[in-house]
């Protein structure tokens, strides 16, 4: 019995998730602007470990224009691999 109690609540919540999602996706496409954008930087930082690990990230720069012609520069969220500087976005 508490499986499917806890089972339903599962299910609900991911139907309010995909609801939700969906709304999102509407607005953007609604009231969202395309826009052109390129790599304009890629920054590097590396982090050692306490055992002498090396790990390496990287924070993709993009820049775009918006209508009225101001330059915004900010990170991408999600960049593919393999991404370089001045690849279209």
């Amino acid at each position: 019995m508490t499986y499917l109690i806890i089972g339903g609540i599962i299910v609900v919540a991911i139907i309010v998730i995909l609801i939700l999602n969906a709304k999102q996706i509407k607005k953007v496409k609604r009231e969202g602007i395309e826009a052109d954008a390129f790599v304009s930087r890629i920054d590097e930082d590396e982090y050692t470990d306490s055992d002498g690990m090396t790990t390496t990230t990287k924070k993709y720069i993009v820049r775009y224009t918006t209508r009225d012609g101001k330059q915004i520069d900010t990170q991408l969220a999600n960049p593919r691999k393999g991404l370089a500087m001045g690849d279209r976005i």
